[in-house]
């Protein structure tokens, strides 16, 4: 990956609050494309309203999108 690239990933990342950094970083690791049950199961069911929270600060510094097929991560190297 080029240095430049690096950097401006690393830069979103780091804004991102640690809640939001946490999840992103637990979907990261599975080989499917995330889903809003996995979501919901890593921020806990009780809380919906903190889930479309952190989906959206995800989604505000271009990390996570989500379409009508479910969540992508923005780039492939996150």
């Amino acid at each position: 990956m080029p240095e430049a690239l690096g950097d401006a990933m690393a830069l979103r990342l780091t804004r991102l609050s640690e809640p939001a950094r946490a999840l992103a970083e637990c979907l990261s690791l599975q080989n499917s494309p995330p889903t809003r049950e996995l979501c919901q199961l890593l921020v806990g069911e009780e809380e919906p309203r903190k889930l479309l929270d952190l989906l959206a600060e995800l989604a505000r510094h271009d990390v996570l999108t989500s379409h009508e097929e479910g969540l992508s991560f923005s780039s492939n190297a996150l």
